[in-house]
């Protein structure tokens, strides 16, 4: 059954984090203890292979599917190898925080790379780079005179430097960055060179914020939440002194809110929300009360809610004696915050890879007519929609069969969702169909259901006359029609006041069936375009840019949507003019 995306406070809840059920914003953040320079910590080729599975294991479609990777104590070659891995629909940045001794950050398979005693933090994003930065939040030379170290033995060597990643993806843009404070010990001088890195790092995302671009900020924070140097992210609402603008994946967690981290102090017991959370620092070879939280994954509160998180099982080694790192992998979910505005007829709705349904709001300042638009970010609108067999748009509902021939009218909720919960039963029989179009009133008989239409596997077109407030029969209207590999139905297109067809066949032609509204339906097609197979996905989401004239979206073969403004005559679309930040994955279904 498919339930409601209710938009309430952050409630106490235990780990959600499955692939099916996550939320749809997924980050896995991982210190790999990469160098070989911590103790235990195994840097051979086949810990490294370990290592480089569970990232893809994290970022595969099939599993996890995070697209936000956070990576901490990584080496350059390390990271070579997993952008190889990886591959182009994943942008990588990497920086370099110091040059490590001889036989450190060595790749065991090649003792001639050139990037081997190369030592640092990296992000992993999927999606298109728009931009790169690297926030510089200190330097070894200013920690060493800060806190007073001389001896050389003594003296820090690392740079803290922070990569960060402004991609594109089907959620708008964002900034994504890899995090790792000073090492220092909070209660010491220590203190005091973390709380400035922290309060330099919101201070930062506070500005990209500022500019309407969210933030992820994911890694090793060496401290544990309740500290001040974490009271510069976590939201105020927290307590504990907490001046931030983030919550935290695991900050809803109530199985972790009480005596489960060394040190820690009790949380109320009526609290939703609490700075505490899972062990990921292992603290092996070590004893038990060393091990801590200190790896996070952060979402701006400005822009996302409802986060969870949880700390994974430790990964195995494949030597004994040895480990692959001292810390766990953590995951990270959230979702879109979208506002009043994102619940309009002005959007594209989207079923993503697990069945989670998206609508992208279509968004312009210009007066109505324009043909200028940007792809807003991502809301989840409904989960549960891969059980859903066809689906057509009528207005603001949507059509839909199961799997078992049941029709379904989902009819759009006032915060823009669509649940089992709000859904009307319209009959059964309707199997056999590959294709379901919601025309409108198709056979003019302005009755209040409008009418439907579905082709067929033999490519024979049905007419489904709506009557009263069912379905109860169906009409032959048309054979052959399975030379379009994409058929959609815009509304009134001609301008006459009755609802018509398009469909492209297999040389990219674009053909248009005029509506009559009377027996026969409909008259002798025109070709009304050519090289429309650009598209593997034609739209018709209504009138878009308010001139009372049905529009057109499509989306070609990078991804990359483009818009045709309705002219309501010959040639009945203007040219077209693409989408701003619209970029939606190929395979998933568009309305």
């Amino acid at each position: 059954m498919l339930t409601a995306l209710m938009l309430t406070a952050p409630q106490a809840q235990a780990d959600v984090v499955g692939p099916s059920t996550a939320p749809q914003v997924r980050v896995v953040t991982y210190n790999l203890c990469g160098s070989g320079g911590t103790y235990g910590c195994d840097p051979s080729e086949e810990a490294n292979d370990v290592r480089y599975q569970k990232i893809m294991d994290e970022t595969s479609v099939t599993g996890w599917g995070a697209d936000h990777v956070s990576l901490v104590e990584v080496c350059k070659y390390q990271f070579d190898q997993l952008q190889a891995r990886l591959g182009p629909t994943f942008a990588g940045h990497y920086v370099s925080t110091a040059q490590t001794r001889s036989g450190l950050c060595t790749d065991p398979t090649n003792a001639g790379n050139p990037a081997n005693r190369d030592y640092g933090m990296a992000v992993f994003v999927r999606g298109a780079e728009s931009e790169r930065t690297v926030i510089e939040l200190d330097t070894a030379e200013a920690i060493n005179a800060q806190l007073g170290i001389t001896d050389p033995a003594e003296s820090v060597t690392e740079d803290i430097r922070v990569p960060c990643l402004k991609t594109l993806t089907s959620s708008g843009s964002t900034w994504a960055c890899s995090v790792h404070l000073y090492w220092g010990t909070p209660g010491s001088l220590g203190k005091y060179v973390m709380d400035e890195e922290a309060a330099l790092l919101a201070r930062q995302a506070r500005l990209w914020e500022g500019e309407g671009t969210p933030v992820i900020l994911a890694g090793d924070f060496n401290a544990s939440p309740w500290t001040t140097v974490l009271s510069h992210l976590y939201e105020p609402a927290l307590g504990e002194n907490a001046a931030g603008g983030f919550i935290e994946a695991d900050e809803t967690d109530a199985d972790y809110f009480n005596g489960h981290l060394p040190g820690a102090g009790d949380c109320p017991s009526s609290t939703l929300r609490c700075r505490r959370g899972e062990i990921t620092f292992l603290a092996k070879g070590k004893p038990a009360s060393e091990q801590k939280k200190i790896d996070y994954v952060f979402f701006g509160s400005k822009f996302f809610r409802n986060a969870v998180g949880d700390a994974l099982a430790d990964v195995p080694n494949p030597h004994a004696g040895k480990w692959v790192s001292d810390h766990v992998p953590v995951r990270g979910a959230a979702e879109w915050i979208c506002g009043p505005s994102d619940v309009t007829d002005s959007s594209v709705l989207r079923r993503g890879a697990k069945g989670v349904l998206f609508s992208h709001a279509l968004q312009s300042a210009e007066a109505p007519g324009t043909t200028d638009f940007t792809l807003g970010k991502e809301c989840r609108v409904g989960v549960g929609w891969n059980g859903i067999q066809l689906v057509a748009r009528q207005g603001s509902n949507l059509m839909a069969i199961d799997t078992e021939g049941a029709l379904w009218r989902y009819r759009r909720a006032v915060d823009g969702t669509y649940s089992g919960g709000n859904r009307d039963d319209l009959g059964k029989g309707f199997t056999g169909l590959n294709l379901l179009l919601a025309p409108g009133d198709f056979d003019g008989d302005a009755n209040s259901t409008p009418d439907l239409i579905g082709r067929d596997n033999n490519g024979v077109l049905w007419l489904y006359k709506g009557v009263g407030t069912a379905y109860p029969s169906r009409e032959q209207i048309g054979t052959n029609w399975n030379i379009y590999g994409t058929l959609v139905a815009p509304g009134d297109f001609t301008g006459d006041n009755k609802p018509d067809l398009l469909g492209i066949d297999a040389t990219g032609n674009l053909f248009l069936y005029r509506g009559t509204g009377t027996p026969g339906y409909y008259i002798q097609r025109a070709d009304i375009g050519d090289k429309w197979n650009v598209y593997n996905t034609l739209t018709a989401p209504g009138d878009v840019n308010g001139d009372d004239k049905p529009d057109l979206v499509g989306r070609d073969t990078t991804g990359a949507l483009w818009f045709y403004a309705g002219t309501g005559t010959s040639p009945y679309y203007a040219p077209r003019r693409p989408i701003a930040d619209g970029n939606l994955p190929a395979g998933q279904l568009l309305l």
